[in-house]
This record gives structure tokens, C-alpha cells and sequence, in this order.
């Protein structure tokens, strides 16, 4: 159990400001890569066309990338230092009531 402000404090920030911030660039970095697809295909007659959604795809997966990184750093961080407020899904052994 959190004792401190700083464990009750660090994973209430993460879970409610950093979380959201980063699935909504992870979307953002999806739908840019996603739209380089399309204008691949649409424009696939056009080298200009190719050139351009070539570039969507190539910043969209550096989008991803980054954000993938910047989430397990975090997390490994919070879990190294001990302020994840959680006990990593294990709950311990079952415990039978006679």
C-alpha cells in the first residue's frame, strides 16, 4: 500500500495525463502512416504521388517507434523505482477458507 504522496502521487499522473497523451499520438502516428498508404495506392501512376506517401508511411512508423520507446522507458522507470501502484497482475497464492 502507498504510503507516500510521491507513490500515490506519480501513478495517478501516468495513468491519467501520460497514458492518454500517448495513445492519442500513437493514433495520430497510425492515421498518418495509414494515410501514406492510401496515397501510395491512389497515387500510384504519379512518382510525386509515391514520393509523398512514401514519406507519410516512412514519419508515420518513426511516430510509432518513438511513442512505443518513450511507453516502455516510462514503464520501466515507474516499475524500477517501485511506483507503479500495482503488483504486476500477481495477487499471490490462493488461500483456502475452512
Amino acid at each position: 500500500m502507498p504510503t507516500t504522496s510521491i507513490e500515490v502521487l506519480v501513478p495517478k499522473v501516468y495513468d491519467t495525463i501520460v497514458v492518454p497523451i500517448f495513445w492519442v499520438l500513437f493514433s495520430v502516428a497510425f492515421i498518418v502512416f495509414f494515410w501514406g498508404v492510401v496515397e501510395f495506392i491512389r497515387d500510384a501512376g504519379s512518382e510525386d504521388g509515391r514520393k509523398k506517401g512514401r514519406q507519410h508511411m516512412l514519419w508515420g512508423i518513426i511516430g510509432i517507434l518513438i511513442m512505443s520507446s518513450v511507453f516502455g522507458i516510462t514503464r520501466v522507470l515507474i516499475d524500477t523505482v517501485g511506483l507503479s501502484g500495482d503488483k504486476g497482475g500477481v495477487t499471490g497464492p490462493p488461500v483456502l477458507q475452512p
